[in-house]
């Protein structure tokens, strides 16, 4: 186990999955929230219901990321979770009407499937089968616990800005940044393992 932790590939997917996995939940607990100061209490919480009914639909996603892993691989599909992450987050941002917002319903249900899929898959492509399901668990406690620093952030959407969500899920898109690079790195290390096992 030691071993693997001190591996590069873990140490990027640990970090990969840390802020994907907090933004995914700082998402879905301000939500009502968010669409609350957006107009939502005024329709009775119409597009909280709609964001929350479209979630199951992420499973449509599935197909999508078979396909991308299968013929394209594992860094594409990194990549692909960077960038429905990006293209939801500039949603959110570009537009404070309601009805722009259902498309990003849409996108944010697929960037849930590919987060899930993909880390999952991608630490089976090289954890050893005796450990995988350890490693794997111990990359979602962390995140879980990474996911902490959601409470000072809605605090300080909530009572430092008044209920505008609009920097705290800019902090959120502009952490994917880092993430792009991340996914590149890993990339590079399936090449590299590729280039090894071929010699």
């Amino acid at each position: 186990l030691t071993d693997q932790f001190k591996s590069q590939q873990y140490q990027l997917l640990v970090f990969f999955t840390c802020i994907h996995m907090a933004r995914n939940h700082y998402l879905l607990t301000t939500a009502r929230d968010f669409f609350g100061y957006l107009g939502d209490d005024k329709t009775g919480n119409k597009y909280q219901a709609i964001f929350f009914a479209l979630m199951p639909l992420s499973v449509v996603g599935l197909p999508f990321v078979n396909y991308v892993m299968r013929v394209h691989g594992y860094g594409t599909a990194l990549q692909v979770v960077n960038a429905l992450g990006l293209f939801h987050g500039f949603i959110q941002l570009s537009s404070t009407s309601l009805n722009s917002q259902v498309f990003g319903f849409l996108v944010f249900s697929f960037y849930r499937c590919f987060i899930f899929s993909v880390v999952t898959c991608f630490a089976a492509s090289f954890l050893p089968n005796n450990t995988m399901s350890t490693m794997v668990g111990i990359v979602y406690s962390i995140s879980g616990i990474f996911s902490l620093i959601n409470i000072p952030l809605t605090n300080a959407a909530i009572n430092l800005f008044r209920g505008d969500f609009f920097w705290t899920n800019a902090l959120y898109t502009i952490l994917i940044m880092p993430c792009i690079y991340a996914a590149y790195c890993m990339d590079k290390c399936i090449e590299q393992e590729h280039t090894r096992s071929d010699v």
